[in-house]
């Protein structure tokens, strides 16, 4: 089962973020590209069994619309986290979770619908926790090893930074 993430603007951080922690469990995860091209050409890859959840806090995101239309059509189980029941998300996804929007300023706030989404994310991990942990292991595995190499090329760049203040000191 393939879950794919839409979200425009600000909302494309949250959707990458949830992408990338579902992957973390263990799940075949993508966050939608912001391009039209890129849209389209993940459009018509959709097929039933996929997921898609669009988040949309106001009602100008046309593209987190347009993707759970095609992905509904699709026959993708479609999910929305609106800001609320009058975004148009929530008149086309089969499951709509909605999150309160406080606006200040220019943007809405999106801490609910993060909040939202790290639910859903543990709802996720909770439904295979063998999986999930192994999943975890290795994400464990690959950050110790991320750090030894990061420690080992400072390291590096330490003893080279010290040889030219050295040799910056005989000249």
């Amino acid at each position: 089962r393939r879950i794919f993430v839409a979200g425009e603007a600000n909302l494309a951080y949250l959707a990458e973020a949830f992408a990338v922690r579902m992957v973390s469990i263990g799940r075949t995860a993508h966050a939608v590209p912001s391009e039209l091209a890129g849209q389209a050409a993940l459009a018509a890859g959709l097929a039933a069994g996929d997921v898609v959840v669009g988040l949309a806090l106001t009602s100008l995101t046309p593209s987190v619309a347009a993707i759970l239309k095609l992905a509904r059509d699709a026959g993708a189980t479609t999910v929305a986290i609106a800001g609320a029941a009058s975004n148009p998300i929530a008149a086309i996804a089969k499951y709509v979770l909605y999150t309160p929007v406080t606006t200040e300023g220019q943007l809405p706030s999106w801490t609910a619908a993060a909040g939202a989404l790290h639910a859903l994310s543990q709802a996720v991990a909770l439904e295979d926790a063998d999986q999930a942990k192994q999943s975890t292991k290795h994400t464990e595995q690959y950050l110790r090893t991320y750090s030894d190499t990061l420690r080992d090329q400072l390291a590096d760049v330490q003893t080279t930074l010290k040889h030219l203040t050295a040799k910056a000191r005989n000249s």
